[in-house]
């Protein structure tokens, strides 16, 4: 059986993205797709470069949410709890900042 790109693409928009590691493990030559794949899952990168700290927190609460529900298959209520708390921290900086900056 041929490594079939669509198989492995619906494997990652389903979530499944064990089974879309493990599909590509039958095909040597998937190794690099593999390894990117694995990595931007254990070891991400930002989403949005810059120097903006807000949108890199907002970033990284998206990451975190993604990589908990998706690759640590973590129960979804801890993780929903988790990413709202994130942004309404980062919401509780933004009127924060606003409210210094209309002083």
């Amino acid at each position: 059986m041929p490594y079939d790109a669509a198989t492995y693409k619906g494997l990652l928009v389903q979530g499944r993205l064990h089974e879309a590691l493990d599909y590509l493990a039958q095909f040597p030559e998937q190794e690099s797709l593999s390894r990117r794949t694995r990595r931007r899952f254990t070891a991400p990168r930002p989403l949005i470069p810059g120097h903006d700290p807000l949108l890199t927190e907002l970033g990284r609460a998206f990451q975190t949410y993604y990589s908990e529900v998706f690759w640590h298959e973590l129960a979804l209520d801890g993780c929903d709890a988790r990413l709202l708390q994130t942004l309404a921290e980062c919401s509780c900086t933004v009127k924060k900042q606003a409210t210094e900056n209309n002083r």
